[in-house]
């Protein structure tokens, strides 16, 4: 399905999914933690890193390398006891198991994918898992699934200075009703709900008329009605 339908419809544009652009976010946000703790680090080995930038590379042992051997060339006591720059790096007791173990995390962060589809990702990646691989209602459902694209972490920020940007990409979150049906049945239960209320329903009975369309944290009273849209979005596929 082509999202530009979507773009002249707007009535059928219902939300954002908040909660998985926060997680994307959280992943995105890891690489750029591992770089402090790794200027941290070189703190430790009494090496001043000026930048995050001169980090964002994840060449963290060659980095400490350069600064250490340039060290080495300068030192006055390394001429004095003619000592070796292996012996140079016992003296300064300079410690690398660290910068080696957040070198490699970092570089498999960055390079890492998360495969996002072009809109409703969170709906389309419940249904993946929600439905067995021949079940046909999931290959009914999936002939409305919009393309599916791989965005790499490392690309998702840049860092200029100690400056970070993220540039992450908010389409995928945004959420469509799938059919008009759909928008006419969040209005039916809207209206069934305010109904019932004026006519002094019991709360139970209104509840589990209509919980099969409601998120897990709504309330009994249905006070906040918050819809659980995997449910809403598979309505008349």
């Amino acid at each position: 399905m082509n999202l530009s339908i979507f773009k002249t419809k707007k009535e059928l544009q219902i939300q954002s999914d908040q909660q998985g652009y926060d997680v994307l976010v959280k992943s995105v946000n890891a690489p750029i933690e591992c770089i402090k703790d790794a200027r941290d680090e070189f703190k430790r080995n009494k090496i001043e890193i000026k930048t995050l930038e001169e980090l964002s590379k994840g060449n963290f042992i060659e980095i400490l390398n350069q600064y250490v051997d340039a060290e080495y060339k300068k030192s006055t006591t390394v001429k004095d006891l003619k000592l070796s720059p292996e012996d140079f790096k016992e003296r300064r007791k300079i410690e690398t198991s660290k910068l080696e173990s957040l070198q490699s995390i970092y570089n498999n962060l960055i390079n890492r994918n998360e495969q996002l589809y072009d809109f409703n990702d969170g709906f389309f990646k419940h249904c993946e898992n929600a439905y067995h691989s021949k079940d046909p209602y999931k290959q009914k459902i999936f002939k409305k699934a919009p393309k599916k694209r791989d965005y790499r972490i490392g690309d998702m920020f840049t860092i200029t200075g100690n400056k970070v940007k993220l540039d992450i990409p908010k389409k995928p979150f945004e959420m469509y009703l799938l059919n008009n049906e759909q928008k006419e049945l969040i209005v039916s239960i809207n209206k069934f709900i305010e109904a019932s209320k004026e006519l002094e329903f019991e709360p139970k009975f209104i509840y589990d008329a209509v919980k099969k369309y409601l998120a897990s944290d709504t309330g009994y009273l249905l006070n906040n009605v918050v819809f659980n849209y995997n449910e809403i979005l598979t309505h008349k596929l």
